[in-house]
């Protein structure tokens, strides 16, 4: 007997673009073009810690150099949601993190 097994996707809006997640671990993430948001999450209240975009998102996320950012400014549970952007040009997804750093101001992001 074989049973399927759904998965839950969850979806959040952050600065008017819709991404999924947030999830707990970038294993959740797919290698595809995006926008990744890493985020702060106590309760039911989220705070953007960095912002970034990557050809590779969960390679990008799994491999970052600024984690040890993330885990000093974290005091909740650290996750990360994602918007993907393929088959968009890659200056789309720079435009949308640009967008989203103005908007936010996280204190991990540094130039991409």
């Amino acid at each position: 007997m074989m049973t399927e097994v759904g998965l839950k996707q969850c979806f959040t809006e952050i600065g008017g673009y819709i991404f999924e997640g947030p999830y707990d671990t970038p294993l959740a993430l797919e290698d595809h073009p995006g926008v990744y948001v890493i985020l702060d999450v106590t309760g039911s209240e989220h705070r953007v810690i960095d912002i970034g975009e990557a050809c590779a998102v969960m390679s990008r996320v799994k491999n970052h150099e600024r984690k040890i950012c993330w885990v000093q400014r974290c005091r909740g549970t650290l996750k990360v949601a994602v918007h993907y952007t393929h088959p968009a040009h890659p200056a789309v997804r720079k435009q949308i993190r640009d967008d989203l750093v103005a908007s936010y101001e996280p204190p991990c992001c540094g130039s991409e």
